[in-house]
């Protein structure tokens, strides 16, 4: 897997739709919190987008996976 260098977020298309209107206290730090997860789970954004909208289709007590990765 190619490793997604967070400092150039503004080229990583899910990223740039998630922090384009965030502050840039609040976004340094969701990168900094994005940066372990990224390399704890080895998932690139897209992945991770996916993963989050898939959990959401389960039924509310079957949700609850990703944050016990976490």
């Amino acid at each position: 897997m190619a490793r997604v260098k967070l400092a150039d977020w503004e080229k990583v298309h899910e990223l740039r739709e998630w922090l384009q209107d965030v502050k840039p206290r609040t976004r340094a730090n969701y990168l900094t919190e994005f940066r372990k997860y990224v390399e704890y789970t080895g998932l690139t954004p897209r992945q991770m987008i996916d993963e989050a909208e898939a959990e959401l289709r389960l039924h509310r007590r079957q949700r609850g996976k990703v944050k016990e990765r976490i």
